[in-house]
């Protein structure tokens, strides 16, 4: 697990160290136990290493054994041991016991094929000199991040945006901040800066005689549709939950869970217990003052059951405050999904324990489809209405004057899935942005991205979350936080053998009777306690809707007192103003008021 970056210069200029240094820099909180540069003229790479596997021998830029092959890797390779063994079997020899020197020589067999051998979680750069080629990969499911900017006389990458905005001037993207009000994040491949992309899910990059060639390497629909019953399903879906398990918790050092007391971390839990042998796991729960929640209760249940080493951390508003300061000064891009604060804080708690390594349950609700927006045939609910044009019509006249950001919601499927993610407010946002046409551009963009939202298929609408919120929100979010405490985290739901089976189920089988989770469910009722199993969803987020609502104040100085220019020349602050003044428009605008308030500090901290 790391940070890593490299320049490829396309007209033979050579790469300096210096620049190489400043990239490295700007990213120490992601590798602080190391670093280390490569340069061959034309081409250089550099990593800040966070040491997970082979302690004392992985470290990187690493090389094949005539040096003529170099790579760098962030994330880790769960099936390397088998790999080796393969490898070695065919005459390979290895200097590190490392999981990443596996892709090296995998490289050397099948060259980017090699991709396609890999279990785990990876963002990977190959410079091939006798080809002079570079190839760069991001794992199946975008767990790790990759990106990338065209240089005037080449091509530069980084896991973190900050690296790239170093070594060349930079220009914020006002389209990309427009997405960010509506979608909570920045989607990919667009990021905040121009020029400046991301790589996406599964695709991989050869650039070799100055093209630049793109493709993807996978899809989750890669299985023969399912023929089987729900009992062998079942026996299947229990075999590759335990083995993904028992694949991520390889580590040389110590291991937590995030648990929530939610289905999916409750699972995550349970399940590395089973395979942990008589070895205790270590929990790590947090409750928030104010929030009012169960899912503290819930944790502490499950880690009863477990015999779990567990931990419960205690967080009020101010500490909420002071994550929130510290996150953003590593914060590379923009997003206001409140989960990055408890995911941070649990992350930071961790590490302080000696924890460099958590798992979490990210992925199930995507996969095993744990969403109200998956099921919209259930009556009376937003999707239903959005999917139904007589109750559209009718809804959105009753709306229009009482609940307007309601009525610009169930006007179509693709909104209402969208808004059901971020929890934007489309009339604040109509009336707060000063260019209209900016509004309708995010209106044609929720189409484009979230049309798919018109089947009234589960599996349609959970690969449509599988293929947007997940990696641009649930994972990012989680890389930028677990990261910035200079922790690994690792999703053992989203092994991408689970994600392939899953997909190849029909949909009575996954979700099973179209219940939420309910194939899942029924391989945890031996893992899970059953009160877990059939309580209602919270959701593991900060209180923050709750703190615009009661107490706005903090809002109220950060942007009537010290907006950016930009901010000022995009949003009409009067609005703002008056929506602030108002509670009945102030609590529906809650995620709005919020990803406004995060925008105008993380502009203050990196721009001006």
């Amino acid at each position: 697990m790391c940070g890593i970056f490299g320049i490829i210069h396309f007209d033979g200029a050579p790469v300096r160290d210096e620049t190489l240094s400043l990239m490295g820099s700007r990213m120490r909180h992601r590798g602080p136990d190391d670093e280390g540069h490569w340069i061959d003229g034309a081409a250089g790479f550099g990593m800040r290493r966070l040491s997970i596997i082979d302690l004392e021998g992985g470290h990187q830029p690493i090389s094949n054994e005539d040096g003529t092959i170099h790579l760098v890797l962030n994330g880790e390779i769960y099936n390397y041991r088998e790999l080796r063994e393969e490898l070695l079997g065919r005459g390979h020899r290895f200097k590190t016991h490392s999981d990443v020197e596996v892709v090296l020589h995998l490289y050397e067999e099948m060259g980017p094929g090699c991709v396609e051998r890999l279990n785990g979680m990876f963002a990977v750069a190959i410079y091939d000199q006798p080809r002079k080629r570079l190839w760069l990969a991001r794992d199946r499911l975008g767990i790790k991040p990759l990106f990338y900017r065209r240089l005037h006389n080449g091509l530069a990458f980084a896991s973190d945006l900050a690296s790239l905005a170093a070594i060349a001037p930079v220009e914020l993207d006002p389209a990309a901040l427009i997405s960010y009000l509506g979608y909570s994040y920045i989607p990919e491949p667009d990021t905040v800066y121009r020029g400046i992309k991301k790589l996406t899910v599964a695709e991989q990059m050869v650039i070799e005689d100055g093209q630049v060639r793109a493709s993807r390497y996978w899809s989750p629909d890669r299985l023969s549709a399912w023929t089987g019953g729900v009992d062998e399903a079942e026996r299947r879906l229990e075999e590759l939950l335990l083995d993904s398990a028992l694949l991520e918790l390889r580590s040389d050092v110590p291991v937590g869970i995030f648990l929530s007391g939610g289905v999916d971390s409750s699972a995550v839990a349970a399940l590395a217990a089973r395979v942990n042998g008589a070895e205790a796991v270590k929990t790590f729960t947090i409750d928030f003052a104010g929030k009012g929640g169960q899912d503290a209760a819930y944790a502490q249940m499950v880690a009863d059951r477990l015999g779990a080493e567990h931990r419960v951390i205690s967080v009020d508003a101010a500490e909420q405050a002071r994550a929130l300061d510290e996150l953003l000064a590593v914060l590379d891009e923009p997003m206001s999904d409140s989960a990055i604060v408890p995911t941070y804080l649990l992350s930071k708690k961790a590490r302080e324990q000696g924890v460099k390594v958590l798992l979490s349950g990210a992925g199930g609700d995507e996969v095993f489809g744990g969403y109200a927006r998956h099921f919209p045939g259930r009556a009376g609910s937003a999707a239903w209405i959005a999917h139904n044009p007589l109750a559209r019509t009718a809804a959105r006249l009753a709306f229009q004057a009482s609940k307007p950001h309601l009525a610009w919601r169930v006007a179509s499927p693709a909104r209402d899935f969208a808004i059901a993610i971020s929890g934007a407010n489309l009339e604040f946002l109509r009336r707060g942005l000063r260019d209209r046409q900016q509004f309708d551009g995010l209106l044609a963009r929720f189409e484009q991205d979230f049309g798919a939202a018109r089947a009234s298929s589960a599996l349609a609408r959970m690969r449509l979350d599988l293929d947007t919120y997940l990696p641009n929100n649930v994972l990012a979010l989680t890389d930028k936080a677990t990261m910035a405490a200079s922790v690994e985290g690792r999703v053992p739901l989203l092994d991408h053998r689970i994600v392939e089976f899953a997909f190849s189920l029909p949909l009575h089988l996954n979700p099973l009777g179209g219940k939420d989770k309910g194939l899942f469910k029924r391989v945890l009722e031996r893992y899970v306690p059953r009160e877990v199993l059939v309580r209602g969803k919270e959701g593991f987020n900060a209180p923050m809707h709750e703190w615009v609502e009661k107490d706005p104040k903090a809002i109220r100085e950060e942007l009537l007192g010290c907006a950016v220019p930009l901010l000022k020349d995009m949003i009409d602050l009067q609005v703002v103003e008056a929506w602030l003044d108002a509670p009945e428009r102030r609590r529906p605008a809650g995620e709005s008021l919020y990803a406004l308030y995060l925008l105008n500090r993380w502009l203050r901290h990196h721009i001006q």
